[in-house]
């Protein structure tokens, strides 16, 4: 991004990126690998693909939805890059820690439902993942699918 082109003010974020990309991107993985070690946990909505990441572990429990297919989000840090808060500078969002975070935290939300007996959770989350999985591998081997194709 030119001189010209960038904001004169800078959120945090973008202030971060610019500053260190690399470690940027690094410290959002280490986040998103900590999603439930920091009291996340994944649940099931009624959309195919599209889970709740809630935080009960905050002050004021919160949650997001996460699109596992499409990498759209709630939370502030992704819907600021989707409303034209630029970090990188070809325009392309960033994943969120929330979207980075999702499989491993689907995999020990997943793990703690059986620990705590609670079987049906359990088995309805790993089911809702493994219809977004299904997509997922159909993807990588035909990129062309349709979207009538991708709502398994």
């Amino acid at each position: 991004m030119d001189e010209e082109e960038r904001p004169a003010f800078l959120s945090a974020s973008q202030k971060a990126y610019q500053e260190d990309p690399e470690g940027f991107i690094n410290r959002l993985a280490a986040r998103a690998d900590a999603l439930f070690e920091n009291g996340y946990l994944a649940q099931i909505t009624g959309e195919t693909h599209v889970f709740e990441v809630i935080n009960l572990g905050a002050r004021h429990k919160h949650g997001y939805r996460v699109n596992a297919l499409t990498g759209d989000c709630t939370c502030p840090f992704y819907q600021r890059q989707a409303s034209g808060e630029s970090l990188t500078d070809n325009g392309r969002l960033i994943r969120c820690k929330h979207h980075r975070g999702l499989p491993g935290l689907v995999r020990r939300t997943r793990k703690a439902l059986y620990q705590a007996n609670q079987a049906k959770e359990c088995c309805e989350l790993w089911a809702h993942w493994m219809k977004t999985m299904t997509v997922i591998r159909q993807r990588r081997k035909s990129p062309a699918l349709t979207r009538k194709e991708l709502e398994v």
